[in-house]
């Protein structure tokens, strides 16, 4: 199977399974049918085929596990949602199998299809309405990318609004889905000399303390400790983290390792903070800016912030074809081939990356994955003028080897900037 999740559309054979489902106590305290069996089937069975409301029954390995739908907000909506124009798509679902729960199934679930639907160029967003006292569902829909709008009243009652609209980027599977793997594919032979150019960046500025806002694993955190530096680090991505953590205590380092995201993480102040290797590019537009704001909010006066992004400028097509990889590592006796191809779309600035991962261990059957995302990147101009805006001044700009930053031929724009004073 080419993918953990299949969603199926639901069919005549799936209803007593769903009325199951729907019969167990997980499920029903938060799914309001409080329906008979006859009354679910007869429901059901008059969206098999619809157009409107879609249903579908989720596999994970070949196992039904749970029930997943999504309907067209300005057919249904009846005033209850904002906007309810064309491209507003809703969604429900649950997880069926009691034993599944509480795993990040449903996360992993959610971010499947959503992914699935965003394809479709006409949805323009997506919403959800979820119980304000359903806290697994809130950090699930929080987790994959939606956010709270406000509450709204439904024919079900109170509900929490949340939202996410068609110009989330995705992202790495190592991320989150293969945390396990990401150290063997983001730390390389030349990881070490780019940290010592950022330790030499940070000693020029007379930087003591430093909040790495996307830390990963970690590795520009022990090594600028190792240097001298008072780090802590922090992360979006809880499996990154905890790799993170383990290290730490593995090597009996005592630093401190924060879950949160560098849009709205609020720390303290520090001399710098550092967002490094592309990790802005993970961010939409908006969502760049948003970060700079909390970014200056977490800086010591006249404070520093070190960040790298491709140079859009310097991606020619023989470079997007240089970026094209087949590499094959061994993780804890895991053997791993990706395979991946980029594509440039140079008007809107987004690098896009489809990978395909093959994972073999022993004898058993290789597990596939596919996986599509974008990175937001820039001109080095385009940066100078958000950072403007948003309350820094450029000190200077350079490759990532440290040498002076030129617009046609450097790949990376490092950047070092400074908070304005307010």
């Amino acid at each position: 199977m080419t993918n953990q999740f299949v969603f199926k559309p639901l069919e005549d054979s799936d209803l007593d399974l769903l009325c199951h489902w729907l019969s167990q106590p997980h499920v029903k305290e938060w799914w309001n049918d409080h329906l008979t069996d006859e009354e679910i089937k007869s429901k059901y069975k008059e969206r098999i085929g619809d157009s409107i409301v879609v249903p579908f029954i989720v596999f994970m390995h070949d196992q039904p596990i749970g029930f997943i739908q999504y309907y067209h907000a300005d057919k249904v909506g009846c005033g209850w949602w904002p906007d309810e124009v064309t491209g507003t798509i809703g969604i429900d679902q649950f997880i069926g199998e009691k034993d599944l729960i509480n795993r990040g199934i449903g996360t992993k679930m959610i971010k499947a299809f959503v992914d699935h639907l965003f394809k479709n160029s006409n949805i323009k967003k997506i919403i959800t309405d979820v119980d304000p006292k359903n806290l697994r569902a809130l950090r699930c829909y929080e987790k994959v990318g939606f956010e709270f709008v406000k509450e709204i009243m439904t024919p079900d009652g109170r509900a929490s609004l949340m939202m996410m609209n068609n110009h989330h980027l995705g992202l790495p599977l190592e991320y989150q889905q293969m945390p396990e793997y990401f150290d063997a594919h983001n730390v390389g032979a030349d990881t070490e000399t780019k940290n010592a150019l950022i330790a030499k960046l940070l000693k020029e500025q007379h930087v003591k303390t430093v909040l790495d806002m996307t830390c990963g694993t970690g590795s520009q955190v022990f090594y600028l400790t190792l240097q001298g530096f008072k780090v802590i680090g922090s992360d979006f991505s809880h499996p990154l983290i905890e790799i993170a953590r383990h290290k730490a205590l593995k090597a009996n380092k005592n630093i401190t390792f924060l879950d949160g995201d560098m849009r709205d993480l609020h720390v303290g102040k520090f001399d710098a903070v550092i967002t490094i290797f592309n990790a802005i590019g993970h961010l939409t537009k908006p969502d760049f800016e948003k970060a700079l704001k909390n970014i200056h909010a977490n800086l010591n006066d006249d404070g520093i912030y070190i960040f790298d992004i491709f140079n859009l400028q310097a991606i020619t097509n023989d470079v997007i074809d240089d970026f094209a990889m087949d590499i094959e590592s061994i993780v804890n006796g895991v053997k791993i081939r990706n395979v991946q191809h980029s594509e440039i779309d140079r008007t809107n600035g987004l690098l896009t990356s489809h990978d395909h991962y093959t994972l073999q261990k022993n004898d058993s059957e290789p597990e596939i994955h596919t996986n599509r995302f974008s990175l937001q990147i820039y001109t080095a101009h385009e940066l100078q003028t958000i950072m403007q805006k948003n309350g820094f001044e450029i000190i200077h700009q350079y490759d990532m080897a440290g040498n002076d930053f030129i617009a046609e031929k450097s790949l990376n724009i490092l950047t070092v900037a400074r908070k304005k004073k307010t």
